[in-house]
């Protein structure tokens, strides 16, 4: 029988925009005022008071053998200056942790090859928008470049109606 289940790529994530994002002590996330996937400004330039991401990442488990960077970049911002970035190293479980998690995987109904997981929760104040577009978040690794996230900024009346 072949396996129904697609091989993770190499390296992957998301991003969620919001206002603002907390990590409980219980382990879970608080997401207040989480946007759509765009933002509506009043006119250019503008201030946004708050903004907060939460960036997820997985990659295949032993894919990564080097560190990551992580960046965001503003609309019509030179890839020199991100807003923010970060650089994250893979852990790999422990061997004991790594069997457990093996044979847990490979009982279950659709086996696959395990992944790592990391979060980066980044919540910021007074960002400046200069120009309508996209928020970026990238990853680079070694050679490549993985989009993992963007939110679009505009001005209604000029470039997008979300309606």
């Amino acid at each position: 029988m072949s396996s129904l289940v697609q091989s993770p790529p190499e390296f992957f994530g998301r991003t969620i925009f919001a206002e603002d994002i907390r990590l409980e002590r219980s382990g879970q996330f608080t997401i207040v005022g989480m946007f759509p996937g765009s933002v509506e400004v009043e006119n250019l330039p503008a201030v946004l008071p708050r903004m907060a991401m939460l960036v997820e990442f997985q990659w295949r488990l032993g894919a990564l053998k080097e560190k990551a960077r992580l960046a965001a970049y503003m609309p019509g911002m030179p890839v020199e200056q991100p807003i923010w970035e970060t650089t994250v190293l893979p852990p790999e479980p422990e061997p004991s942790a790594l069997k457990k998690i093996t044979l847990a995987e490979q009982g279950g109904p659709f086996p696959g090859e395990l992944v790592s997981r990391g979060t980066s929760i980044v919540n910021m104040a007074n960002i400046q928008v200069a120009q309508s577009g996209m928020i970026q978040v990238r990853a680079f690794v070694a050679d490549k470049v993985f989009a993992i996230g963007g939110l679009y900024l505009y001005v209604q009346d000029n470039d997008f109606s979300a309606n």
